[in-house]
């Protein structure tokens, strides 16, 4: 009667065997790292050119529409969006400002509401100009929310074809990480501005005449 002989592992098969494995294993935990990673990236990619095309647009509504240019000073852009009431002045409430912090890495939008007890209040554009409209309207008004308009980006500036008020093109410069850095260009003209209420002194004017 014959007998069957089995074969173990030898201890250096086994060490060999588990070495092979190991390797397998981070292969497969390197692998999926990986495909994880791109995936974050891919995400945030989409979710920056999506806050990026909303910035455009927002920015594209404001500056077309908007009444005038009224001031340009330490990071700040002052902007007569609309005269709400028809009244050919600048009023709390008809006032934005586009402000970067001093890194140009962030863009803010600030607006204001009406200043409670003093609703009728107006402004210059002499008085904007000279920064005390906005720290008047910081100091009196409430309602005044700041927005990040745009994701975190470096080398934010402004370029304007002339001087406020007499400002007809805005455009924004920044860089910004899509897929590596990329210098974006955004230009807009001004198709609704008030330059007929400026005086020859660069002043607003009452009405029309």
């Amino acid at each position: 009667m014959s007998t069957r002989r089995q074969k173990a592992f030898t201890l250096v098969e086994l060490l060999v065997a588990l070495s092979v494995s190991g390797i397998i294993l981070a292969a497969v935990a390197t692998l999926a790292y990986a495909m994880g990673s791109a995936n974050d990236v891919s995400g945030q990619t989409r979710l920056t050119q999506a806050q990026f095309r909303s910035t455009s647009m927002r920015l594209a509504d404001l500056l077309h529409n908007c009444r005038l240019v009224v001031g340009s000073y330490a990071n700040t852009l002052a902007i007569w969006r609309s005269d709400l009431n028809n009244n050919g002045k600048i009023e709390s409430n008809e006032i934005i400002f586009l402000k970067t912090n001093d890194e140009k890495t962030i863009l803010q939008l600030k607006e204001y509401g009406l200043i409670p007890g003093n609703e009728d209040w107006t402004t210059t554009i002499a008085n904007v100009q000279s920064t005390n409209a906005e720290r008047f309207l910081d100091l009196n008004c409430d309602d005044r929310p700041v927005h990040n308009i745009l994701p975190t980006c470096t080398n934010l500036l402004f370029h304007l074809d002339k001087a406020p008020p007499l400002t007809r093109t805005v455009t924004l410069c920044f860089d910004l990480e899509m897929e590596g850095p990329q210098r974006h260009y955004l230009t807009y003209t001004l198709c609704g501005g008030a330059y007929h209420l400026l005086s020859t002194t660069n002043a607003l004017v009452s009405d029309d005449d």
